[in-house]
Protein backbone atom coordinates (compact mmCIF):
# COMPACT_ATOMS: atom_id res chain seq x y z
CA UNK A 1 0.00 0.00 0.00
CA UNK A 2 2.72 2.40 0.69
CA UNK A 3 4.63 1.43 -2.06
CA UNK A 4 1.82 2.17 -4.05
CA UNK A 5 0.90 5.29 -2.69
CA UNK A 6 4.72 6.81 -3.72
CA UNK A 7 5.15 5.01 -7.04
CA UNK A 8 2.03 6.70 -8.11
CA UNK A 9 2.54 8.04 -11.50
CA UNK A 10 -0.40 10.04 -11.52
CA UNK A 11 0.45 12.16 -8.51
CA UNK A 12 3.54 13.02 -6.33
CA UNK A 13 2.87 11.20 -2.94
CA UNK A 14 4.88 10.61 -0.44
CA UNK A 15 4.48 9.16 2.99
CA UNK A 16 5.57 9.56 6.52
CA UNK A 17 5.62 6.75 8.64
CA UNK A 18 5.85 6.68 12.57
CA UNK A 19 6.73 3.76 14.52
CA UNK A 20 6.25 3.46 18.32
CA UNK A 21 6.37 1.30 21.18
CA UNK A 22 8.29 1.03 24.39
CA UNK A 23 11.55 0.03 24.88
CA UNK A 24 12.64 -3.60 23.48
CA UNK A 25 9.21 -3.89 21.40
CA UNK A 26 10.99 -4.28 17.97
CA UNK A 27 10.45 -0.82 16.78
CA UNK A 28 13.71 -1.01 15.15
CA UNK A 29 13.56 -4.40 13.84
CA UNK A 30 10.27 -3.37 12.62
CA UNK A 31 11.45 -0.28 10.96
CA UNK A 32 14.28 -1.91 9.01
CA UNK A 33 11.69 -4.84 8.06
CA UNK A 34 9.43 -2.19 6.87
CA UNK A 35 11.64 -0.20 4.76
CA UNK A 36 13.31 -3.15 3.37
CA UNK A 37 9.84 -5.05 2.30
CA UNK A 38 8.55 -0.91 1.03
CA UNK A 39 11.56 -1.05 -1.20
CA UNK A 40 11.09 -4.41 -2.35
CA UNK A 41 7.48 -3.33 -3.47
CA UNK A 42 8.75 -0.02 -5.24
CA UNK A 43 11.09 -2.26 -7.59
CA UNK A 44 8.73 -4.87 -8.45
CA UNK A 45 5.98 -1.99 -8.78
CA UNK A 46 8.24 0.43 -11.03
CA UNK A 47 8.84 -3.07 -13.16
CA UNK A 48 12.15 -1.96 -14.70
CA UNK A 49 14.60 -4.48 -13.56
CA UNK A 50 15.87 -2.22 -10.58
CA UNK A 51 17.26 -3.78 -7.19
CA UNK A 52 15.62 -3.01 -3.83
CA UNK A 53 18.76 -2.04 -2.84
CA UNK A 54 18.54 1.33 -5.29
CA UNK A 55 15.88 2.14 -3.09
CA UNK A 56 16.91 1.30 0.66
CA UNK A 57 20.69 0.75 2.28
CA UNK A 58 21.91 0.93 5.53
CA UNK A 59 22.97 4.34 4.36
CA UNK A 60 19.67 5.44 4.19
CA UNK A 61 19.39 5.08 7.75
CA UNK A 62 20.27 7.29 10.68
CA UNK A 63 20.20 6.22 14.14
CA UNK A 64 21.43 7.46 17.67
CA UNK A 65 22.71 11.04 16.38
CA UNK A 66 21.43 14.31 17.21
CA UNK A 67 22.59 15.39 14.18
CA UNK A 68 21.76 12.79 11.97
CA UNK A 69 18.69 13.56 10.47
CA UNK A 70 19.80 17.05 9.61
CA UNK A 71 22.42 15.48 7.81
CA UNK A 72 20.36 13.44 6.28
CA UNK A 73 18.11 15.99 4.86
CA UNK A 74 20.53 18.86 4.31
CA UNK A 75 22.34 16.39 2.16
CA UNK A 76 23.03 16.51 -1.68
CA UNK A 77 21.80 13.55 -2.29
CA UNK A 78 18.73 13.51 -0.06
CA UNK A 79 15.77 12.83 -2.82
CA UNK A 80 18.45 12.36 -5.62
CA UNK A 81 16.71 9.09 -6.25
CA UNK A 82 12.90 9.09 -6.50
CA UNK A 83 11.02 6.48 -4.57
CA UNK A 84 13.75 6.30 -1.78
CA UNK A 85 13.07 4.81 1.95
CA UNK A 86 14.88 6.76 4.58
CA UNK A 87 14.71 5.34 8.33
CA UNK A 88 15.53 7.93 11.26
CA UNK A 89 15.91 5.46 14.43
CA UNK A 90 15.78 6.52 17.72
CA UNK A 91 14.44 9.97 16.19
CA UNK A 92 13.71 10.94 19.70
CA UNK A 93 17.28 11.94 19.94
CA UNK A 94 17.11 14.02 16.90
CA UNK A 95 13.60 15.39 16.70
CA UNK A 96 13.04 15.93 20.14
CA UNK A 97 9.94 17.72 21.52
CA UNK A 98 11.98 19.32 24.37
CA UNK A 99 14.30 20.96 21.07
CA UNK A 100 11.04 22.51 19.16
CA UNK A 101 12.91 25.71 17.98
CA UNK A 102 16.07 24.09 17.33
CA UNK A 103 17.95 24.21 13.82
CA UNK A 104 17.33 20.22 13.53
CA UNK A 105 13.85 20.33 14.24
CA UNK A 106 12.80 23.92 11.89
CA UNK A 107 14.65 21.57 9.06
CA UNK A 108 13.06 18.32 9.46
CA UNK A 109 9.70 19.89 9.72
CA UNK A 110 10.30 22.16 6.65
CA UNK A 111 11.85 18.89 4.84
CA UNK A 112 8.42 16.95 5.48
CA UNK A 113 6.43 19.84 4.20
CA UNK A 114 7.84 20.02 0.34
CA UNK A 115 9.53 16.40 0.02
CA UNK A 116 6.71 14.97 -1.69
CA UNK A 117 7.95 16.16 -4.92
CA UNK A 118 10.91 12.89 -4.16
CA UNK A 119 8.16 10.56 -4.00
CA UNK A 120 10.01 8.82 -0.62
CA UNK A 121 8.89 7.47 1.82
CA UNK A 122 10.53 8.20 5.45
CA UNK A 123 10.28 6.08 8.84
CA UNK A 124 10.63 7.82 12.35
CA UNK A 125 10.32 5.36 15.34
CA UNK A 126 10.33 6.69 18.95
CA UNK A 127 8.98 4.99 22.24
CA UNK A 128 6.17 7.72 23.22
CA UNK A 129 4.98 10.39 20.88
CA UNK A 130 5.12 13.26 23.42
CA UNK A 131 9.32 12.82 22.85
CA UNK A 132 8.40 13.69 19.07
CA UNK A 133 7.39 17.11 17.72
CA UNK A 134 4.24 18.21 17.52
CA UNK A 135 4.30 19.92 14.26
CA UNK A 136 5.89 17.06 12.27
CA UNK A 137 3.87 14.47 13.87
CA UNK A 138 1.10 16.09 12.69
CA UNK A 139 2.24 15.52 9.08
CA UNK A 140 2.71 11.93 9.28
CA UNK A 141 0.49 9.93 7.17
CA UNK A 142 0.96 6.37 9.01
CA UNK A 143 0.97 5.83 12.28
CA UNK A 144 2.17 2.77 13.37
CA UNK A 145 2.33 1.95 17.17
CA UNK A 146 3.99 -1.91 18.28
CA UNK A 147 1.89 -3.98 20.71
CA UNK A 148 3.95 -7.33 21.36
CA UNK A 149 6.34 -9.02 19.46
CA UNK A 150 6.88 -12.90 19.43
CA UNK A 151 10.05 -13.76 20.19
CA UNK A 152 9.83 -17.47 19.43
CA UNK A 153 8.04 -16.90 16.09
CA UNK A 154 10.57 -14.15 15.78
CA UNK A 155 7.43 -11.60 15.12
CA UNK A 156 6.10 -8.01 15.90
CA UNK A 157 2.36 -7.51 16.13
CA UNK A 158 1.69 -4.27 15.37
CA UNK A 159 -1.87 -1.98 14.23
CA UNK A 160 -1.81 0.80 11.58
CA UNK A 161 -4.15 3.81 10.92
CA UNK A 162 -4.00 6.30 8.05
CA UNK A 163 -4.39 10.09 8.84
CA UNK A 164 -7.62 11.07 7.99
CA UNK A 165 -6.93 14.83 7.21
CA UNK A 166 -6.81 18.42 9.48
CA UNK A 167 -9.81 18.56 11.54
CA UNK A 168 -11.12 15.03 11.70
CA UNK A 169 -12.91 14.48 14.97
CA UNK A 170 -10.30 11.61 15.24
CA UNK A 171 -6.86 12.45 13.10
CA UNK A 172 -5.64 8.71 13.14
CA UNK A 173 -9.09 6.28 13.62
CA UNK A 174 -9.40 4.97 10.25
CA UNK A 175 -7.72 1.26 9.98
CA UNK A 176 -6.27 0.57 6.47
CA UNK A 177 -8.80 -2.20 4.30
CA UNK A 178 -8.29 -4.19 1.93
CA UNK A 179 -11.42 -5.05 -0.49
CA UNK A 180 -13.34 -3.55 1.99
CA UNK A 181 -12.08 -5.30 5.18
CA UNK A 182 -10.44 -3.30 8.44
CA UNK A 183 -7.06 -4.60 9.12
CA UNK A 184 -7.35 -4.07 12.81
CA UNK A 185 -3.83 -5.99 13.40
CA UNK A 186 -0.38 -6.65 11.08
CA UNK A 187 2.79 -9.37 11.36
CA UNK A 188 5.90 -8.82 10.18
CA UNK A 189 9.03 -10.71 10.70
CA UNK A 190 12.71 -10.12 10.69
CA UNK A 191 14.76 -7.86 8.16
CA UNK A 192 17.33 -9.48 5.76
CA UNK A 193 20.58 -10.82 7.87
CA UNK A 194 22.94 -9.25 6.31
CA UNK A 195 20.80 -5.46 7.39
CA UNK A 196 20.09 -6.31 10.51
CA UNK A 197 23.81 -7.34 11.62
CA UNK A 198 24.88 -4.07 9.52
CA UNK A 199 22.17 -1.86 11.63
CA UNK A 200 23.46 -3.53 14.87
CA UNK A 201 27.04 -2.82 13.94
CA UNK A 202 26.06 1.25 13.01
CA UNK A 203 24.10 1.87 16.28
CA UNK A 204 26.84 0.17 18.38
CA UNK A 205 28.96 3.10 16.63
CA UNK A 206 26.58 5.77 16.74
CA UNK A 207 25.86 4.86 20.78
CA UNK A 208 29.25 5.08 21.51
CA UNK A 209 30.05 8.11 19.41
CA UNK A 210 26.82 9.80 21.30
CA UNK A 211 28.27 8.94 24.86
CA UNK A 212 31.52 9.77 24.73
CA UNK A 213 31.02 13.19 22.34
CA UNK A 214 32.68 15.72 22.88
CA UNK A 215 30.06 18.56 24.65
CA UNK A 216 29.96 18.11 28.10
CA UNK A 217 26.12 20.24 28.82
CA UNK A 218 27.28 20.14 32.66
CA UNK A 219 30.36 22.40 32.68
CA UNK A 220 27.82 24.74 30.87
CA UNK A 221 25.52 24.94 33.44
CA UNK A 222 28.57 24.74 36.46
CA UNK A 223 30.26 27.21 34.57
CA UNK A 224 27.79 29.77 33.81
CA UNK A 225 27.33 32.28 35.39
CA UNK A 226 24.24 32.74 37.76
CA UNK A 227 21.74 35.66 36.58
CA UNK A 228 20.78 37.16 39.52
CA UNK A 229 16.57 37.32 39.91
CA UNK A 230 15.36 41.10 41.07
CA UNK A 231 14.79 39.51 44.41
CA UNK A 232 17.81 39.20 45.23
CA UNK A 233 19.02 42.27 43.27
CA UNK A 234 16.88 44.08 45.85
CA UNK A 235 18.22 41.91 48.75
CA UNK A 236 21.24 43.00 47.98
CA UNK A 237 20.59 46.12 47.90
CA UNK A 238 19.40 46.20 51.38
CA UNK A 239 22.08 44.51 53.33
CA UNK A 240 24.48 46.25 51.59
CA UNK A 241 23.00 49.76 53.48
CA UNK A 242 21.67 47.76 56.12
CA UNK A 243 25.02 45.46 57.59
CA UNK A 244 27.22 48.56 59.03
CA UNK A 245 24.57 50.05 60.73
CA UNK A 246 24.04 46.88 62.52
CA UNK A 247 27.13 45.46 62.85
CA UNK A 248 28.78 48.95 64.78
CA UNK A 249 26.14 48.73 67.11
CA UNK A 250 26.44 44.49 67.69
CA UNK A 251 30.22 45.46 68.16
CA UNK A 252 29.90 48.87 70.12
CA UNK A 253 30.03 47.60 74.31
CA UNK A 254 28.65 50.60 75.42
CA UNK A 255 25.20 49.94 74.22
CA UNK A 256 23.30 47.50 76.45
CA UNK A 257 22.55 43.72 74.89
CA UNK A 258 18.84 44.79 75.14
CA UNK A 259 19.66 47.32 72.67
CA UNK A 260 21.01 44.59 70.00
CA UNK A 261 17.76 42.69 69.69
CA UNK A 262 16.17 42.05 66.56
CA UNK A 263 13.44 44.33 67.84
CA UNK A 264 15.67 47.45 68.77
CA UNK A 265 18.06 46.73 65.79
CA UNK A 266 14.86 47.33 63.84
CA UNK A 267 13.76 50.56 65.48
CA UNK A 268 17.36 51.66 65.22
CA UNK A 269 18.14 50.91 61.64
CA UNK A 270 14.37 52.23 60.64
CA UNK A 271 14.21 48.95 59.06
CA UNK A 272 11.58 45.46 59.87
CA UNK A 273 12.49 42.78 62.06
CA UNK A 274 12.82 40.41 59.33
CA UNK A 275 15.63 42.51 57.92
CA UNK A 276 16.73 43.21 60.90
CA UNK A 277 17.49 39.05 61.76
CA UNK A 278 18.93 38.42 58.64
CA UNK A 279 20.92 41.02 58.96
CA UNK A 280 22.11 39.01 62.13
CA UNK A 281 22.21 35.73 60.71
CA UNK A 282 24.60 37.32 57.78
CA UNK A 283 27.12 38.79 60.49
CA UNK A 284 27.04 35.58 62.45
CA UNK A 285 27.83 33.60 59.24
CA UNK A 286 30.79 35.86 59.03
CA UNK A 287 32.23 35.67 61.95
CA UNK A 288 32.09 31.87 61.87
CA UNK A 289 33.73 31.26 58.29
CA UNK A 290 36.56 33.54 60.18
Amino acid sequence: MIASRITNPYADADAIVTISGRRGSGKSTTSLALAEGIARWVAKIRNKGESPEKFFTLANVKTISPEGALSLFSGSDFGMQENSVFLIDDSGTQWSSRRFFSETNMRINETLQICRVYRCCIIFNFISEGMIDLQGRGMSDYKIQILWKNVKNQQVVFKCKMNQGVGSKDDYGRFLRWHGKRLTRFVIGRPSLELEDGYKRLRRQETDKFVHRDDNPEAEVINKPHKLTRREINRQTILKSLLPQVKAILDNPDIEPSKKTDHALAKSCHTTRYWSSIAIAELSKDATVQ
